[in-house]
C-alpha cells in the first residue's frame, strides 16, 4: 500500500529567511513534500498560484 505524503507550502514575507530556513530543515523528513515562497515582490521565489493548488498544508510565518 503507497502512503500518500502531504504537500506543505511554507510562506514568509521574502523567502530569505524563515520559510527557506524552515524548507531546509525539513527538506530531508521522507514523510512530507516541502516547498517554501514569499509574498513579496522581492522574494527568491514569490508565491504562485500553482504553490497554493499544489499544497494540502499553507504554513505562514508571519505577525499579521
Amino acid at each position: 500500500m503507497k502512503v500518500l505524503k502531504p504537500n506543505i507550502l511554507i510562506v514568509c514575507g521574502r523567502n530569505k529567511k524563515r520559510s527557506l530556513t524552515a524548507e531546509q530543515i525539513f527538506r530531508r523528513d521522507s514523510r512530507i513534500n516541502i516547498r517554501s515562497c514569499g509574498i513579496s515582490p522581492q522574494s527568491k521565489k514569490q508565491i504562485t498560484f500553482g504553490d497554493i493548488d499544489w499544497a494540502d498544508l499553507i504554513l505562514v510565518m508571519e505577525e499579521e
